[in-house]
């Protein structure tokens, strides 16, 4: 497959030479679906731990930190997600644009230089 989906996903499936790895071994995408799973899992926790103490006078600890670590993870989440976006927008050329050349921008108002009021 040699389009744009092609690469993305041989990049990102850490086949690509000169992938990136961590000192675990691990690429980005994949220490993303292992966060994506324990984030899964611990909102279903999180679920699990509201219901069983929805009859207490106030929240128990572990309700607490169950919801707590998951809001914590998905911002985790959140942010590999953005990381992963933005080297994607590296790796991959625009259409029409060549590697290492930005892409020509509109003109604005702000190109014609001052403007008379009155």
């Amino acid at each position: 497959m040699n389009g744009v989906r092609g690469r993305v996903r041989d990049g990102m499936a850490g086949r690509k030479r000169g992938a990136r790895r961590f000192s675990g071994g691990f690429t980005l995408l994949e220490l993303m679906i292992v966060i994506t799973i324990i984030f899964i899992l611990l909102g279903l926790a999180a679920y699990w731990s509201r219901l069983t103490t929805a009859d207490a006078a106030q929240p128990m600890p572990v309700m607490v930190w169950l919801t707590v670590i998951h809001t914590v993870l998905g911002a985790i989440l959140f942010a590999f997600s953005v990381l992963i976006v933005l080297l994607c927008y590296r790796i991959i050329p625009q259409r029409g644009s060549r590697r290492g050349h930005e892409q020509a921008t509109a003109r604005t108002s702000l190109d014609k230089g001052p403007v008379a009021i009155g």
